[in-house]
Protein backbone atom coordinates (compact mmCIF):
# COMPACT_ATOMS: atom_id res chain seq x y z
CA UNK A 1 0.00 0.00 0.00
CA UNK A 2 1.51 3.36 -0.96
CA UNK A 3 1.75 6.08 1.66
CA UNK A 4 0.85 9.51 0.33
CA UNK A 5 2.54 12.52 1.94
CA UNK A 6 2.34 16.16 0.86
CA UNK A 7 4.82 16.84 -1.91
CA UNK A 8 6.40 19.88 -0.22
CA UNK A 9 8.10 17.72 2.46
CA UNK A 10 11.73 16.80 2.12
CA UNK A 11 12.59 13.27 1.06
CA UNK A 12 14.33 12.74 4.39
CA UNK A 13 11.23 13.71 6.37
CA UNK A 14 8.99 11.63 4.10
CA UNK A 15 11.23 8.60 4.65
CA UNK A 16 11.22 9.22 8.43
CA UNK A 17 7.40 9.42 8.58
CA UNK A 18 6.99 6.34 6.41
CA UNK A 19 9.40 4.31 8.55
CA UNK A 20 7.58 5.29 11.76
CA UNK A 21 4.15 4.45 10.35
CA UNK A 22 5.30 1.08 9.05
CA UNK A 23 6.65 0.23 12.54
CA UNK A 24 3.22 0.62 14.17
CA UNK A 25 4.22 4.01 15.59
CA UNK A 26 2.20 7.21 15.66
CA UNK A 27 3.20 10.58 14.27
CA UNK A 28 1.98 14.10 14.93
CA UNK A 29 1.21 16.19 11.87
CA UNK A 30 0.54 19.94 11.90
CA UNK A 31 -2.45 21.33 10.03
CA UNK A 32 -3.51 24.94 9.56
CA UNK A 33 -5.29 25.08 12.92
CA UNK A 34 -4.38 22.05 15.09
CA UNK A 35 -1.99 19.14 15.30
CA UNK A 36 -3.23 15.76 14.12
CA UNK A 37 -2.31 12.38 15.51
CA UNK A 38 -1.77 9.82 12.75
CA UNK A 39 -1.13 6.14 12.37
CA UNK A 40 -1.30 3.74 9.47
CA UNK A 41 -5.01 3.24 8.85
CA UNK A 42 -4.72 -0.44 8.02
CA UNK A 43 -2.75 -1.24 11.18
CA UNK A 44 -4.82 -2.39 14.16
CA UNK A 45 -1.93 -1.76 16.60
CA UNK A 46 -1.73 1.88 15.54
CA UNK A 47 -5.50 2.27 15.83
CA UNK A 48 -5.42 0.83 19.36
CA UNK A 49 -2.61 3.22 20.34
CA UNK A 50 -4.63 6.22 19.14
CA UNK A 51 -7.74 4.99 20.98
CA UNK A 52 -5.83 4.41 24.23
CA UNK A 53 -4.09 7.78 24.03
CA UNK A 54 -7.34 9.65 23.38
CA UNK A 55 -9.03 7.75 26.21
CA UNK A 56 -6.17 8.70 28.56
CA UNK A 57 -6.41 12.39 27.63
CA UNK A 58 -10.18 12.29 28.15
CA UNK A 59 -9.68 10.80 31.63
CA UNK A 60 -7.17 13.54 32.50
CA UNK A 61 -9.63 16.22 31.41
CA UNK A 62 -12.38 14.71 33.57
CA UNK A 63 -10.09 14.69 36.63
CA UNK A 64 -9.26 18.38 36.13
CA UNK A 65 -12.95 19.31 36.28
CA UNK A 66 -13.41 17.68 39.71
Amino acid sequence: MPIIVKSNLSKQLTHFLKSKLLKDELVVLPTETVYGLAGLGTNIKAAKKIFLLKKYVCMLNKKRKL
